[in-house]
């Protein structure tokens, strides 16, 4: 069968669901209202898809949300304002554990707990480098590396810092 030409609009995110069996169409969302953005992370969690959406502001600083919606159809649960471009995350026992960076402005870098239920802030932790790496839990113990390469070992409960560790190279 051919494939229909779809639009193509640079940079804009939309989100779709398709049926897995022939791929139609289920529905179809436009983030940022049809502006420039990209999404960086999804998940799909108790019928519940997570994500994280950029957005380049004016005079080249960042901003982005973090959100939740229905899978069934597309509708906006709750979506959180955060600094900087948010970026991976993790869904953890109830939370979830995003990265969010901001190359244009120093300690603009941070990693956020968020409630999964409502996108409440619980805390966050600022990270002072252009990046983060994806947080990964051990045990009551949040491990998430740096650009700069720094280590950093938080608590999950409370995001305190546990240690850091300066290596040689960026992480």
């Amino acid at each position: 069968p051919s494939v229909p030409k779809m639009p193509h609009k640079q940079v804009q995110t939309s989100l779709y669901a398709l049926r897995t069996g022939n791929g139609a169409v289920l529905w179809h969302k436009e983030l940022n209202n049809g502006q420039d953005s990209f999404a960086n992370w999804f998940v799909l969690d108790n019928g519940v898809i997570y994500g994280t959406q950029s957005i380049s502001g004016s005079n080249n600083t960042n901003q982005g949300y973090v959100y939740a919606m229905q899978a069934s159809d597309g509708s906006p649960v709750w979506k959180d304002k955060v600094q900087g471009s948010p970026g991976d995350g993790q869904i953890i026992n109830g939370v979830i554990y995003a990265t969010s960076g901001d190359s244009s402005a120093a300690g603009a870098t941070a990693l956020y707990a968020l409630r999964e239920q409502d996108g409440s802030l619980l805390w966050s932790y600022p990270i002072y480098s252009d990046f983060t790496g994806t947080p990964m839990q051990v045990g009551n113990t949040l491990y998430t590396s740096a650009g700069n390469g720094m280590l950093y070992a938080l608590s999950a409960n409370n995001g305190k810092l546990l240690w850091h560790y300066q290596t040689d190279t960026g992480a």
